[in-house]
């Protein structure tokens, strides 16, 4: 007989006191199981967005990945081919570099599946915990978050261990746990199909919709942090979008755009993107002295990203997250993108005038493309506390969403827009030249490329957009200058082994196909 389902000791709402573990949340409080109650039910509330930014509580040792969300998107940035760095004992991250985080008892796909299905155990807890029925306008919110990060944690999933939703809807993607499995139904949870796991997806984003625009007059939220109508309304895009529903993606993006405005080029044309209080911000993680993984000193996303922090992985162990040349080749000089990167001379435009980060670069010798897109904390190469904010959701994501789904309606209204878009904000001499809607689409995977380059899309764009990966002729090292082609089987993570030894309902014949590694 199979030992206790992994997930379900990490997300049933029952199996709490099985883990033997405390829930602490990002204050430093510790509530023990034995004394949640619907009094502490904020503090809960609040905790569950220490599963998106906490850092070491994924697995029992000190792995120095193990530093949420951002980490996540760092590994599958680093399963690309725009986001470059070498393969050495410093990089944490050399498993996504080499593709050896598809084996099933890999560090990558454990954090995968086990990060996230806490953000799903904590959401689940919080929806179990209060009447669905309510009149409560706080309580109606908590559960419009709890459901928000639900589904953004399933959308995670899905888009790991299966193929993107359009074509694949009968194909088996993860098992379902929501705050009505009960434990013999978790212990034989088989995989649900995509189709279920996006109507989960989608039912919970609905509702928290509603639920948002019934309170929204009498429940003020707390910070960018915080999930919001906004945040629901941006992840039904990113659903929709990848449902190929274009009109409903467009009007969610829409929603969204009418609260936030992109980084003017004044804004862009130096190290940013580091404060969840920007007006193009809205959705971030906010870290400060006391948060979990800015005390580790190193195990966090400046360390491991931004190369202007004085102490961090990038600096101190020259781990440098760099452009693939062939796309900065692309890039135009006159765009202010342009100077997200150094260039072949460990240059940049978008540092003059600063001299500190001027000399701080020479100093450090970071290398050529190189990223200066993010700023260090407090705008200070002095600064030794990584700080940093990060984004998980920005208006200019949404802006590129919906001219994307204008495409699919109107390609000369779509040309327009993303002409009026990238000329206003980020270079003033861009044309589009395409003359079909196939040209245009790459034009605006071109953009979402640069525009939110290191912040956690590329992967997912590649699967959803059925690209290859294509590392040819690059600064990737010798041994990584490969190509994937779209669909194969490597793309994909594999189930846990510990979930199929203690899931009766997934077998290894469930799992997906063990698949070589890429060669040159």
């Amino acid at each position: 007989m199979k030992i206790q389902n992994t997930i379900l000791s990490l997300c049933l709402l029952g199996a709490f006191a099985s883990c033997d573990k405390l829930n602490t949340v990002p204050e430093g409080d510790i509530v023990v199981e034995g004394q949640i109650t619907e009094e502490n039910l904020d503090v809960q509330v609040v905790g569950m967005y220490d599963e998106l930014a906490g850092a070491l509580n994924t697995f029992a040792s000190s792995d120095h990945t193990d530093y949420g969300i951002p980490s996540m998107y760092l590994r599958l940035d680093s399963d690309g081919m725009d986001l470059v760095a070498p393969n050495t004992g410093y990089n944490h991250f050399n498993s996504s570099l080499t593709y050896t985080d598809r084996i099933y008892t890999s560090t990558g796909t454990l954090f995968i599946w086990y990060r996230n299905y806490k953000i799903i155990r904590a959401a689940n807890y919080i929806i179990g915990k209060i009447d669905p029925n309510t009149t409560d306008a706080l309580q109606q919110s908590y559960i419009a978050e709890a459901k928000s990060l639900r589904a953004f944690a399933y959308m995670n999933l899905a888009q790991c261990y299966q193929f993107t939703y359009f074509g694949n809807e009968d194909k088996p993607c993860v098992p379902i746990l929501t705050e009505k499995t009960s434990l013999n139904d978790g212990n034989n949870n088989p995989r649900q199909t995509v189709a279920a796991v996006y109507k989960l997806i989608m039912d919970d984003l609905d509702d928290a919709v509603s639920k948002f625009e019934k309170t929204a007059s009498s429940v003020i939220r707390r910070d960018k942090m915080t999930v919001n109508a906004d945040v629901a309304h941006g992840l039904r895009a990113r659903a929709r979008l990848l449902m190929h529903d274009y009109s409903g993606a467009q009007a969610d993006a829409e929603e969204v755009l009418a609260n936030y405005t992109p980084y003017t080029r004044a804004e862009a044309s130096v190290p940013n993107f580091i404060n969840a209080n920007d007006h193009n911000c809205v959705w971030g993680l906010i870290y400060n002295e006391h948060s979990a993984s800015v005390m580790t000193g190193i195990i966090n996303w400046p360390s491991m990203l931004c190369s202007l922090v004085s102490n961090g992985y990038t600096t101190g162990g020259s781990v440098y997250r760099c452009i693939n040349t062939n796309l900065f080749n692309q890039i135009s000089p006159s765009d202010v993108r342009y100077g997200w990167w150094l260039d072949a001379n460990s240059y940049s435009p978008n540092l003059e005038g600063n001299e500190d980060y001027l000399q701080f670069v020479s100093e450090k010798k970071v290398e050529p493309f190189a990223t200066v897109k993010f700023a260090p904390a407090d705008y200070s190469v002095a600064s030794v506390n990584n700080t940093q904010d990060f984004p998980m959701m920005r208006a200019e994501e949404m802006e590129l969403i919906r001219i994307e789904c204008i495409a699919h309606e109107s390609l000369s209204s779509a040309k327009q827009a993303l002409h009026e878009f990238v000329t206003r904000y980020r270079d003033e001499s861009f044309e589009s030249y395409s003359q079909t809607l196939e040209d245009f689409l790459d034009e605006v995977w071109f953009q979402r490329r640069i525009e939110l380059w290191g912040e956690g899309f590329a992967f997912f764009d590649i699967m959803r957009l059925h690209k290859d990966i294509d590392r040819r002729n690059s600064n990737f090292g010798t041994d990584y200058q490969w190509v994937i082609k779209a669909d194969s089987p490597i793309l994909l993570f594999r189930i846990p082994q510990d979930e199929i030894r203690a899931n009766q309902a997934i077998s290894d014949q469930d799992n997906n196909p063990e698949a070589s590694l890429p060669t040159i």
